[in-house]
C-alpha cells in the first residue's frame, strides 16, 4: 500500500464521524470496518454508477462534486462535505452517477457495513443489560472490552450472549504454556486480565520469537 493511499484512507477515517450511518459505530467497530474500505480516484466526465446498476456498496463523495442524472430528467448536484450519506444508496442505483470535477470516493461493503452496525448495536444493547446485574459490576469495563474484541467481530451477533454464557475462569500462571503451535485446538481464550506472549521455534532450534504480545481484553485460539 502506499503513502499517498495509505494517507487518503487516513484522511477518510477521520472524517467517518460525520458520515450516515458510519457516525453511530463504537470507535473499535469503526476501526475493523476501515481496514475493508477502498478509496477511490476519479476525474471529471467519469461514471461512476450507471441507473439500474448492482454493486452493493456505500459511496461516499469524499472530495469534489457528482451530478446523479435521473429518468425523469431530474439532475441534482452534489458537493462534498455537502453531503453525510452514500451517494443514491438504493439498489438497484435510481439514476446514473457522473463525476463533474475530479472526485475523492469512498466504497465500502454493504453486507459488511450492516454487519458492523449490527455488532455495534448488539455489544451496546448488552452493556445496558449487563450494567443492571450487580454479579457483573466488577466484570462490567473488561466485558466491554471483549464485546469490542477481535472474535466478536467474527462471529454472528446473535450469539453474543451465547458466547458469554460458555465462558469459564481458567488460572494461568507466569511461564506456563496455554497452546503449542501445531496441537489440535477447540477452543478460544480471553485475558480478564494479565498478558501473555505468542512465540514461535525457529526450525531446528531451540531459539523463540516474539511475535506478538496480547493483552488484557483479547482472545486467541479462535482460528481453531
Amino acid at each position: 500500500m502506499s503513502e499517498s493511499y495509505s494517507r487518503l484512507v487516513l484522511d477518510a477515517f477521520e472524517t467517518a464521524d460525520t458520515l450516515v450511518p458510519l457516525k453511530v459505530l463504537r470507535p473499535s467497530f469503526l476501526e475493523d470496518l476501515f481496514k475493508h474500505v477502498a478509496v477511490q480516484t476519479v476525474f471529471a466526465g467519469q461514471v461512476i454508477f450507471e441507473n439500474g446498476s448492482y454493486d452493493k456498496q456505500h459511496i461516499y463523495l469524499q472530495n469534489g462534486h457528482v451530478e446523479l442524472e435521473y429518468e425523469s430528467g431530474i439532475v441534482e448536484l452534489v458537493r462534498a462535505r455537502e453531503t453525510s450519506t452514500p451517494l443514491a444508496h438504493q439498489q438497484p442505483r435510481p439514476c446514473r452517477c457522473v463525476a463533474q470535477s475530479d472526485c475523492t470516493l469512498l466504497r465500502i461493503d454493504s453486507d459488511r457495513v450492516d454487519r458492523t452496525l449490527s455488532w455495534s448495536q448488539i455489544s451496546d444493547y448488552l452493556l445496558s443489560e449487563l450494567s443492571l446485574e450487580r454479579d457483573y459490576d466488577e466484570d462490567i469495563e473488561w466485558m466491554q472490552t471483549v464485546l469490542n474484541s477481535n472474535l466478536f467481530l467474527k462471529a454472528p451477533p446473535v450469539n453474543a450472549e451465547q458466547i458469554f454464557s460458555r465462558l469459564t475462569p481458567m488460572v494461568v500462571y507466569k511461564g506456563e504454556v496455554i497452546i503449542r503451535e501445531g496441537e489440535i485446538g477447540d477452543c478460544c481464550y480471553f485475558i480478564k486480565e494479565g498478558q501473555a506472549d505468542v512465540t514461535v521455534r525457529e526450525d531446528d532450534s531451540d531459539a523463540v520469537t516474539l511475535v506478538a504480545d496480547i493483552q488484557s481484553g483479547r482472545c486467541f485460539g479462535e482460528d481453531a
